[in-house]
C-alpha cells in the first residue's frame, strides 16, 4: 500500500478530519483531496504527463501539501525548490 493509497483510504474514512495544518490555515482530508485533484487536472490539461518534472514553488503550508499530492496523484515527478533557486531560474 502506497502513501497515496493510505491518503485515499483516510479521505474515505474521515473526510472532515483535519489533514493539513499550517498556522491558522487548515484543510480537511476532503478539501485536500478536492484541491489536489483540481490542480492535477490543470496540470494534465497543460500536457504535463507521467514522468514529467514539475517544480513546486510555494511557501510552506497547505498549498505546498496540496501541490505535492496533486503531482503524486498524477504520476508526475515533483521537485521542491527554495526561493533562491526559483529566483535564479526566473533570471534565465
Amino acid at each position: 500500500m502506497t502513501v497515496l493509497d493510505l491518503f485515499a483510504a483516510q479521505v474515505a474514512r474521515t473526510p472532515e478530519a483535519t489533514a493539513v495544518v499550517c498556522g491558522a490555515q487548515r484543510l480537511t482530508f476532503a478539501e485536500s483531496d478536492r484541491c489536489s485533484a483540481r490542480l492535477a487536472q490543470r496540470l494534465t490539461r497543460r500536457d504535463v504527463g507521467p514522468e514529467t518534472l514539475v517544480g513546486l514553488c510555494a511557501d510552506r503550508g497547505v498549498h505546498m501539501a496540496v501541490g505535492v499530492l496533486a503531482v503524486r496523484f498524477s504520476g508526475f515527478i515533483h521537485g521542491i525548490m527554495g526561493e533562491r533557486l526559483y529566483a535564479a531560474l526566473l533570471l534565465l
